[in-house]
């Protein structure tokens, strides 16, 4: 699939190719749109202290861990996730 960006108002987006707004003309002729794409980007600012803090306490707790999803185990994660999903949802009363 192949993208055309015309308007950029901050910074590219994942190395997001620009093109000149001509092109949009052209594209047009060329191939036509599939879809219009927004793309927004969080603004880097400092954490939260609470959150700072609260990180803190969990990474010095051996039982409590994180890291990415090993594809050879996804019915493991999948199976973590339901339960933890389940008891926010029972939590939370949603």
């Amino acid at each position: 699939m192949v993208g055309l960006v015309t308007r950029v108002f901050m910074s590219h987006v994942r190395h997001e190719f620009f093109n000149p707004p001509y092109y949009q003309q052209l594209s047009k002729i060329w191939l036509p749109a599939f879809f219009h794409q927004l793309c927004f980007v969080m603004e880097r600012k400092p954490l939260n202290a609470k959150i700072l803090s609260r990180h803190g306490g969990l990474a010095s707790d051996p039982a409590y861990q994180a890291r990415h999803i090993d594809k050879s185990s996804w019915r493991s994660f999948a199976r973590d996730f339901t339960v933890i999903y389940i008891s926010l949802c029972r939590a939370w009363g949603t």
